[in-house]
Parts: C-alpha cells; structure tokens; sequence
C-alpha cells in the first residue's frame, strides 16, 4: 500500500502458515488442510472462495505459478536503479484479490475511514504501511482459515504482468495522468471500472 491507496490482497491456496514479506497488496495461505469430508464452496462453483468482512465481500482470483523476468522492460527509459539488472525469478501459486482494498471493506473491518474522496466502491487513500499491516492483522483475527498477508514485490509484479504476451492500451486498464483525456473529473474512481488484466485483476 502506499499513501494514495490501498492495493488488492493476495492468498496462496497452499497449507501452512506463512511468514511476513515486504509490503504491497495482501495475500493469505490455508490456515490447515480441510478435512477429507469438507467441500471447499470454490471447488462446487469453479471459482474462489472470497473473503466475507461482515458482509462485505472481497473477491479473489487465483495466479498461476510461473517465472518471469522481473525488473526494467526492454525498451523502457525511466528505469529506477532499483529495477536493474532484470532478473529471472520463480513465484508459487497464489490468490490475489480482484482490486484494491475497497474503502467498504476498510471500514467494516477497520471502523474508520481515512479517506478524502469517499465511497464504498472507491480504494481506501492515505494509508501507511503500518495501516495496511494493522489491516492484515485484523484480517487474521477473523480466523476464516486463512492467513493473510502482505504479497511480495515479485508477487506483484507478476501478478500485474500477467504474462501478457504484449503491454495491453493504458488507457484501457488504467487511470492515470490525474484521469487527463477522460470525462471523469481528476479524483480516485471505483474499483474495476477499467479492463481487466487476463487473470482477472484489475487496476494493476
């Protein structure tokens, strides 16, 4: 997360508990193997299961494991030093939440909202790392048989690559440039309103 809003979560489907990585999104790992006789309700619909924060829903969407080559794209001449040397780098399976934290999953959760531009489908803004972490952690409280988590820098990468075989129209799946050349005034806009990339994340 940074101080302008809050980006999606992110789960890995496989048992155990999981430790605390740098900070970006959120994901979360099995708590402990369902037992033999439980039907996991995402395995009935071909889907996967979503967070419920009393009542709020969080939907989810699972990325494939894979490797990809992390860092400055070719080409690209505003490169940080940061992004080089490019590196090949291998990530699990994981789940990722559709969006970004939405300010009416914030405040169900947390009971506040720090948000200057309000509305229950727009991202949470002018949250810290400590507010995104503090949010993790209240997330784990619920105990849904999930833990969840800050995803690493690669997993976000990754997951907003997608491994598209060619950089998709910005314009198309992103909101940028205080929204210049768009009829929406320069302010935060709802959550998934643009193209999603091709599994199923939006606002990447």
């Amino acid at each position: 997360a940074d101080s302008n809003k809050s980006d999606g979560a992110a789960r890995q489907p496989t048992p155990g508990r999981a430790s605390n990585p740098p900070p970006s999104p959120v994901t979360r790992t099995k708590d402990k193997p369902a037992p033999a006789a439980a039907v996991d309700p995402a395995a009935r619909t071909g889907g996967v299961e979503p967070a419920v924060v009393n009542g709020v829903r969080m939907p989810f969407v699972s990325i494939p494991g894979g490797t990809f080559k992390m860092g400055c794209s070719a080409g690209d001449g505003e490169c940080g030093d940061d992004e080089k040397p490019v590196r090949n780098v291998a990530v699990d399976p994981f789940q990722m939440s559709a969006t970004e934290v939405t300010q009416a999953v914030w405040q169900a959760l947390m009971k506040n909202n720090p948000s200057d531009f309000t509305g229950a489908t727009l991202p949470v803004e002018h949250v810290s790392w400590q507010d995104a972490q503090a949010f993790v952690d209240q997330l784990n409280q619920r105990r849904d048989g999930f833990i969840y988590r800050l995803p690493t820098e690669a997993e976000w990468e990754y997951a907003a690559r997608a491994q598209e075989p060619a950089l998709p129209e910005l314009t198309a799946v992103a909101w940028f440039g205080m929204a210049s050349g768009s009829a929406r005034a320069p302010r935060p806009q709802s959550v998934g309103t643009k193209k999603a990339n091709r599994w199923g994340l939006y606002d990447m």
